[in-house]
């Protein structure tokens, strides 16, 4: 197979071939692992992804994690609600 060139033309199996070693080297366990590891997913380490500028659109600002209980129940302040109140 002819080497990949920004001059050369593109056809069905050159891409093909493309997308099957880009894949390859995409999906290989140490990449997996390393994102995982990036992300905070595992090890489990929510401040990870808190802490990274460019995944949170700012600019060296990061965030600290609410541990706040969680209230899975319907807000009461949607104007439905409130118009269904009276």
């Amino acid at each position: 197979m002819a080497a990949f060139t920004p001059s050369a033309a593109v056809n069905k199996r050159r891409f093909l071939e493309a997308y099957r070693l880009a894949s390859d080297d995409g999906t290989a366990p140490s990449n997996i692992l390393a994102g995982f590891r990036k992300t905070g997913i595992w090890p489990f380490n929510p401040q990870a992804i808190l802490e990274d500028p460019a995944a949170i659109g700012g600019r060296g600002t990061s965030y600290r994690l609410s541990l706040t209980p969680w209230d899975s129940g319907t807000p009461n302040n949607w104007p439905w609600d409130a118009q269904a109140r009276r």
